[in-house]
């Protein structure tokens, strides 16, 4: 029988949460475990791709996976910040 890692539990706590609050929460950490979870698994979600712009610590490799999904407004920060990544 296949074991499971101590982290597949701890992911999936973190991804059944409400997407709200996550919305929220990235929008104001630093880089980190979250920003990489959210990107990687909920980055088809509305609203994920438009507070990781508005996080100044989560680099272009993690918001290009929810680039299809940014707002208009997300996609002007992003041009005003060219530089950024």
């Amino acid at each position: 029988m296949m074991r499971m890692s101590g982290r597949q539990p701890r992911t999936r706590r973190f991804l059944s949460h409400a997407i709200e609050p996550l919305i929220e929460a990235l929008a104001r950490e630093a880089a980190s475990s979250s920003v990489r979870l959210c990107a990687k698994n909920l980055a088809d979600k509305r609203g994920i791709g438009d507070a990781m712009v508005r996080n100044k610590n989560c680099g272009a490799e993690y918001l290009s996976r929810s680039r299809a999904r940014f707002s208009t407004e997300s996609i002007q920060m992003l041009m005003e910040e060219l530089d950024r990544g």
